[in-house]
């Protein structure tokens, strides 16, 4: 059975989903509701999605972008501390986030770190489609040449992995053959500047 406390901030999370799934939406009672989670000193994991749904949240339905940044740093926090769950969702509003902004090269950085923490975690079955989807977006990068090689160094080293991870030794030598060659594009680089 659930302490008390337990209950009040389950009670807090379940009223704030409430008035957010309302047409149309009670955004400033939701927020206080995910506000007042915190006043009961949750659990690490529940103070780290309350944040990430504050966050979310404040970016997707307020002009607050300092707040909600703020609330996205203190989510990312849980990340150092070895909480992949919500650093998954960290980087996977950042992917969303930077999508609607426009910013690519940004968006793909998150889109593959996403990818390494579910490699991490050897959630290969999650990594795959940000996977499929990675390759593609680093392809079509249109930014400068280096950009896009450290990019593609980035996908092929995950690549490379994926399939090391999945037993498949044979799969992996082409990508490692990629990754070489990306390598040695970027020491070309380096020997010419």
């Amino acid at each position: 059975m659930a302490s008390s406390q337990d209950a009040w901030y389950l009670s807090l999370l379940g009223l704030a989903e409430h008035f957010r799934s309302l047409k149309p939406p009670d955004i400033k009672s939701c927020v206080q509701c995910l506000q007042a989670v915190f006043n009961f000193n949750p659990p690490p994991r529940v103070e780290a999605r309350t944040h990430l749904q504050l966050g979310n949240i404040l970016l997707n339905h307020t002009r607050n972008s300092d707040l909600a940044r703020k609330h996205l740093e203190k989510a990312q926090l849980h990340a150092k501390e070895k909480d992949f769950v919500s650093a998954c969702g960290l980087l996977g509003v950042g992917v969303e986030f930077t999508r609607i902004s426009g910013a690519g090269y940004t968006q793909i950085l998150f889109l593959l770190s996403k990818a390494m923490l579910l490699l991490a975690e050897r959630k290969l079955s999650e990594a795959t489609p940000l996977l499929q989807q990675g390759g593609p977006l680093v392809d079509a990068w249109q930014g400068s040449s280096q950009q896009k090689e450290y990019l593609k160094v980035f996908f092929l080293v995950l690549q490379t992995c994926y399939y090391l991870l999945a037993g498949q030794v044979k799969c992996s030598k082409s990508w490692l053959k990629q990754l070489q060659q990306s390598v040695e594009d970027i020491a070309k680089w380096a020997d010419e500047g």
